[in-house]
C-alpha cells in the first residue's frame, strides 16, 4: 500500500453503451452511453489520423476504423463503458519533495 494515502478505495462502474431496451428511453444512464458512442466516433477518427501520420498502413487503419465504427452503431458485441473511482485519505507521513516517495514507488492503490 502506498504509504501516503490511508482508506483507499477503488470503484468500477459499468454503463452500457447499447443495445438499448425498447422501455429504457431518456433514461440517463442511455443518454451517457450515447454521448460516448459519438464521441468514441469522433476519437477514432483523430486515432486513424495519428496512426496513418506515424506511417502504418492507410488501408488496415481505414478497415480497422471502418469495422470499430460499425461495431459501435451496431453495439455488437453489446459494449460497455467502464468509470473508475479512486479515493483515499491523505496519511500522516510528511511529503518528501516533488513526486512519490521512493517507498511508494511500484505500488498501486489496489495492492
Amino acid at each position: 500500500m502506498n504509504p501516503l494515502y490511508q482508506d483507499v478505495s477503488v470503484t468500477d462502474v459499468y454503463n452500457p453503451v447499447g443495445p438499448w431496451k425498447p422501455d429504457s428511453e431518456g433514461m440517463p444512464w442511455q443518454e451517457i452511453g450515447d454521448c460516448f458512442g459519438k464521441n468514441i466516433m469522433v476519437a477514432l477518427e483523430y486515432t486513424a489520423d495519428l496512426l496513418i501520420q506515424g506511417n502504418h498502413d492507410e488501408a488496415t487503419i481505414q478497415r480497422w476504423l471502418e469495422g470499430a465504427k460499425q461495431e459501435l452503431r451496431d453495439t455488437s458485441p453489446k459494449t460497455y463503458l467502464m468509470f473508475r473511482f479512486v479515493s483515499a485519505t491523505r496519511s500522516e507521513m510528511p511529503w518528501q519533495g516533488v513526486g512519490v516517495p521512493t517507498s511508494a514507488v511500484g505500488v498501486h492503490a489496489n495492492e
